[in-house]
């Protein structure tokens, strides 16, 4: 979980957001893709978010979570 914050002074799209489970050689072994449920954010406006993975990869040691591209 976390927060999406526009700190800019206009307001921005909000992109979907990206988690990849990786192993401790930083493999990825797993990858999904989420809405925060907004599409907009106004400035200084601040969306919370969450999002849960069951039965991740036995051998997951690193999460990165990211905003997705376009074609994610």
């Amino acid at each position: 979980n976390g927060n999406v914050v526009n700190v800019s002074s206009r307001e921005l799209a909000v992109p979907e957001i990206a988690v990849i489970l990786t192993d401790s050689d930083k493999r990825q072994l797993d990858r999904w893709v989420f809405s925060s449920g907004v599409t907009r954010l106004k400035p200084g406006q601040k969306i919370a978010f969450a999002t849960r993975r069951t039965n991740p990869p036995e051998d997951a040691r690193h999460l990165e979570m990211t905003f997705a591209g376009p074609h994610s």
